[in-house]
């Protein structure tokens, strides 16, 4: 029975996220097939994450070991505090990330990469399987060539950028920074890709843009639902009005333009078409929880 290694941010393994729910995905299709530890990558950013592990262990139930490893950083936290010292040394930091080669960012730790090494020689894994390409770096899997490494990419590294570049809302100094980052994790993702003994895209337009011969299309929603037979409901039964629920993470910028789009753009039209519409919208809290934030209705 061959063993797998998963390697998950820790965000993507929370189940009340869409990363999250495309990572149980692929951990219960390796559970089918063998055993499955699985390695949790973080960073301080996350701390509120990591330390509710309980319940990434009773979500994974099925799974072996679960571990966490903290490796390259990826954000900057802000201060606590709010002097004028440690706001200084927080922007200091800020703007080193953002001049930092973008390679920098997908470079592993030497502790990191040795433990991962060591992982792999006491647990004798098979194939080691990554939630995206920048995972499989820090963590060390694309600086060893004893396993093969298989990725699933989910949203392109560069693509990414690009949407960001391409916002409405974005400056137009950060689009200028941006743009310089899309170019070094272009490269950078090509090199790191070919590394990969195979990996999955979200979609085949983004598998069209690789042009690597090992890959596949691993859609978000893996199966057909059955259909579903509708009957008309008796005259004493009566329908509310018509609500569309918006739910997403409030700090994810994606999440907060999606929004402003449809609302803008979207909503005008349907409330045409459905005069009695509602949109709700529900965001996650910083810490744990949801929290509804508003409801609109013209």
């Amino acid at each position: 029975m061959p063993r797998f290694l998963l390697i998950v941010p820790v965000y993507a393994a929370s189940l009340v996220m869409g990363a999250g729910q495309r990572t149980f995905h692929l951990y219960r299709a390796l559970a089918r097939m063998g055993t499955v530890d699985i390695l949790l990558m973080s960073e301080p950013v996350y701390a509120a994450i990591e330390s509710d592990l309980a319940t990434i262990r009773r979500d994974y139930a099925e799974a072996g070991e679960i571990s966490i490893r903290h490796s390259t950083r990826q954000f900057v936290v802000p201060p606590p505090q709010r002097s004028v010292i440690s706001r200084v040394v927080y922007f200091g930091q800020r703007l080193l990330q953002a001049i930092r080669p973008r390679a920098h960012f997908y470079r592993p730790t030497r502790d990191a990469a040795e433990a991962l090494v060591g992982s792999i020689e006491l647990n004798g894994y098979d194939v080691l399987v990554a939630r995206y390409l920048k995972s499989a770096a820090i963590s060390g899997a694309l600086a060893q060539d004893r396993i093969p490494v298989v990725v699933d990419l989910d949203d392109l590294d560069e693509i990414v950028l690009e949407s960001k570049i391409k916002s409405r809302t974005t400056p137009l100094v950060r689009k200028i920074m941006l743009w310089n980052h899309a170019r070094q994790v272009r490269i950078e993702a090509r090199r790191l890709r070919a590394k990969c003994a195979h990996v999955f895209t979200a979609s085949e337009p983004d598998r069209a843009l690789l042009g690597l011969s090992a890959s596949s299309v691993l859609p978000n929603i893996p199966f057909r639902p059955a259909p579903i037979e509708t009957a008309a409901l008796p005259a004493s039964i009566s329908v509310a009005a018509p609500v569309i629920l918006f739910v997403g993470t409030h700090m994810h910028a994606a999440n907060r333009d999606g929004l402003r789009h449809f609302v803008a753009h979207c909503w005008p039209s349907i409330r045409d078409r459905v005069p009695d519409a509602r949109l709700r919208m529900s965001s996650r809290a910083r810490r744990s929880g949801w929290e509804a934030s508003t409801s609109l209705s013209r």
